[in-house]
């Protein structure tokens, strides 16, 4: 299950706290779904200025996916690789479709002074009806069922780990760099005393449209399920927005193994790992990533360093590993933005 609508909604606050930093509250509205700021922050209470986020419209920019999709036909052009496994010589790739999205963004204020400042500085920032790029995101997106007959010890490329429950699933990581267009700007105060600035936005952005394993004939086979929302919160996976682009390339082959890690797993600031292959970790270095919010422009960060992993920080009967954390975590606000990793060199 995928939702990269609701990824791609985490990540336009980026678009916006990036220029308006002040902006305090944020919904993000898709259909009958929305996405609370409350909810992200655990904050009810709301402040001006405030950012409602509706998106309106998706459109494919071409009729080709649906041809790809039903013939099973596929060009170099819209396929990208997500992993391969060396040992067995097998790759799982990604075949996908380029998206139009329309989106009203109203930004409310208390003042007219506020909006003449927002205005401005909108208009300084970006051109209006020209395509531009603003930032990249990187997402994860489940392949455990491509890649079930791929051995732990095997030679693998572009996996991402999760375990729950002492099940390991495994997750591909993919780049997206959304294209924007501002096509109005409107400044609104009526006599009731809404001030707001309204602002229609246009950003293309590619989405999946099959999933599957590389076949003799270089053909993409299954297909993946789509949902918007999710009621079981562990789901819930991390856009990656704020990590050194060096260590999600890896381009030194330092890094071994990532697991995707969740707040539940931190107690009396202490990480709690409880899985079945612990074993494969013993020996290695690690690292601890951990960010609040991985779209602010003032994120909170910490990173713990151990040098080696050792039976020291494990409890052979239960399978876990004890970590201290060198930051005290308890002034984070952890939220469906959050994002925690562990790394393994």
């Amino acid at each position: 299950m995928y939702s990269y609508y609701l990824d791609f909604l985490k990540s336009l606050k980026k678009f916006v706290a990036d220029i308006f930093p002040d902006i305090k509250h944020y919904q993000f509205n898709y259909g009958s779904y929305t996405l609370l700021h409350h909810k992200l922050y655990k904050e009810h209470v709301q402040e001006y200025p405030m950012c409602i986020i509706n998106l309106s419209d998706i459109t494919n920019e071409d009729n080709q996916a649906f041809k790809r999709y039903i013939g099973n036909k596929h060009s170099i052009q819209t396929a990208q690789l997500l992993a391969s496994n060396h040992t067995k010589k097998e790759s799982v790739l990604m075949d996908f479709k380029w998206m139009i999205l329309q989106f009203q963004i109203k930004i409310n204020f208390n003042s007219t002074a506020d909006l003449l400042n927002y205005h401005n500085v909108l208009q300084s920032y970006f051109p209006k009806n020209f395509m531009f790029y603003s930032y990249t995101y990187n997402v994860l997106i489940e392949i455990s069922k491509y890649t079930n007959n791929w051995e732990p010890t095997d030679t693998t490329e572009g996996l991402v780990y999760r375990a729950i429950n002492q099940k390991v699933e495994t997750f591909a990581q993919y780049g997206i760099e959304p294209i924007f267009r501002i096509t109005n700007i409107t400044q609104t105060k009526d006599v009731q005393t809404d001030i707001s600035l309204d602002i229609s936005l246009e950003v293309k952005i590619k989405v999946p449209n099959k999933i599957g394993n590389q076949s003799f004939d270089e053909r993409i086979v299954n297909g993946i399920e789509i949902v918007i929302a999710t009621t079981d919160e562990f789901n819930s996976l991390p856009i990656l927005i704020d990590m050194d682009d060096d260590v999600i390339s890896d381009r030194l082959s330092r890094l071994k193994r990532r697991y995707i890690l969740n707040e539940k797993m931190i107690v009396n600031n202490q990480l709690i790992l409880n899985y079945e292959e612990y074993n494969l970790l013993l020996g290695y270095p690690i690292g601890i990533y951990i960010v609040d919010d991985s779209t602010s422009v003032d994120a909170k960060i910490s990173f713990t360093e151990i040098p080696l992993l050792t039976d020291d920080y494990t409890n052979a009967d239960k399978k876990e590993f004890v970590i201290d954390l060198a930051d005290d975590l308890s002034y984070f606000q952890f939220s469906d933005l959050s994002n925690m990793q562990l790394m393994v060199f």
